[in-house]
């Protein structure tokens, strides 16, 4: 799964837009009996195959790369040596930031 951002892009939008299209439908057809229901999968949803849906976040990096790599990991001076740092985690090189 992608990195989740404050700034948008289509790849992080998109899905959020085709889950908020199918709850709509399902709200605005809920007086008609037995109506025929729309496939989750076609809307912004995974089948993990054993019934269970999972939401689509990301279809492509849900920022630019320029944000992505401004990730503080909270280290003190280039002492970044553990899985524990985000910038070790992420592959990042370690900035003063």
């Amino acid at each position: 799964m992608q990195q989740q951002s404050d700034q948008p892009t289509k790849g992080s939008l998109y899905p959020a837009l085709q889950r908020a299209r199918l709850q709509l439908s399902i709200w605005t057809s809920s007086h008609i009996p037995r109506r025929e229901l729309l496939n989750p999968t076609d809307f912004g949803w995974l089948s993990d195959g054993a019934g269970q849906l999972i939401p689509v976040f990301c279809t492509e990096n849900c920022a630019p790369p320029g944000i992505l790599n401004l990730v503080r990991c909270g280290c003190r001076k280039n002492k970044c040596d553990t899985e524990h740092f985000k910038c070790v985690t992420n592959k990042s090189p370690c900035t003063e930031m």
